[in-house]
């Protein structure tokens, strides 16, 4: 692996190499996915990578479980700030990560493995998220005790605005942004955005308002319940009594408890046949 420290202080010619062309224009495009960014891409969905700050319209922070974040760009030319990108200039983990993950891309879909798309092509990625995306609110500075604000209802499909993951299929304990947009997380992942701030008040990485204090999201953590599975997905996994209804319960009890009376009848009749024959020979009375 490439160090970071070695690249800024020497003069290679890697470090000569532009992030963006010159003329604004996009790189060639490969009409078929290279091998190569197939595994990447392939590892990117297997690692837990987490979204620690969005810096920009087009840029995140992307990091890993104790593992310094990363900038990751996209527009006419993808960047990421890693040493793997900066060696090879092709797309890295972090890179694939964010085109699937946070811009939704198929792996089937072209613009997955391109470095590079238009300004009309980003823009059509990123406008389903500033759909659903909540209003950011300006921070102010606060002279008494904040009140919190009501809790948005986790529903079935929604995603944790860190990992990218549904909070139904991770089963993990969500906390709350408290004192601004009362937006859902996975209380693992704010965690580990928690270790890149500074200070004992926290900002939601999604509006960027107050979150909470650390002190309050250990107490969150302490006390919060994993989400309840949805009615469909607890009927897939548990197919027992506890996904049907009671009548059908009580049926399927009655004709169990049927069942054993009739074996245990069985049983007793074979056990009485062994003990007696049924042809005795007579005995005189006077033996």
């Amino acid at each position: 692996m490439v160090d970071c420290t070695t690249l800024a202080t020497r003069k290679s010619p890697l470090q000569l190499l532009p992030l963006r062309p010159k003329n604004g224009k996009r790189m060639v495009l490969q009409r078929h996915c290279p091998p190569n960014i197939k595994q990447t891409q392939e590892l990117a969905l297997s690692l837990e990578l987490y979204l620690v700050r969005q810096v920009g319209p087009t840029s995140w922070m992307v990091g890993t479980l104790g593992g310094d974040p990363h900038r990751v760009c996209v527009g006419a030319t993808h960047s990421c700030s890693c040493p793997v990108f900066r060696s090879t200039r092709d797309i890295c983990v972090h890179l694939a990560w964010i085109l699937i993950r946070k811009l939704g891309l198929q792996m089937t879909n072209p613009l997955s493995y391109q470095l590079g798309m238009s300004e009309r092509e980003l823009n059509e990625c990123l406008y389903p998220r500033r759909e659903v995306r909540p209003k950011k609110k300006p921070r102010v500075l606060r002279t008494d005790k904040p009140t919190p604000v009501k809790r948005r209802t986790v529903q079935e499909g929604d995603q944790c605005p860190i990992c990218l993951e549904e909070f139904h299929t991770k089963r993990s304990p969500v906390v709350y942004c408290k004192y601004s947009c009362g937006q859902g997380m996975h209380g693992g992942c704010m965690q580990v955005v928690a270790k890149h701030q500074e200070g004992p008040d926290l900002s939601c990485p999604l509006c960027r308002g107050h979150f909470s204090t650390m002190a309050e999201l250990r107490q969150s953590l302490r006390t919060t319940f994993l989400p309840p599975l949805s009615k469909a997905e607890s009927a897939r996994k548990f197919k027992g009594p506890s996904a049907q209804k009671p009548a059908q319960v009580h049926q399927r009890f009655n004709e169990t408890v049927k069942t054993s009376k009739k074996f245990v009848k069985s049983s007793d009749e074979q056990r009485n046949s062994l003990k007696r024959p049924k042809y005795l020979p007579k005995m005189s009375p006077n033996r």
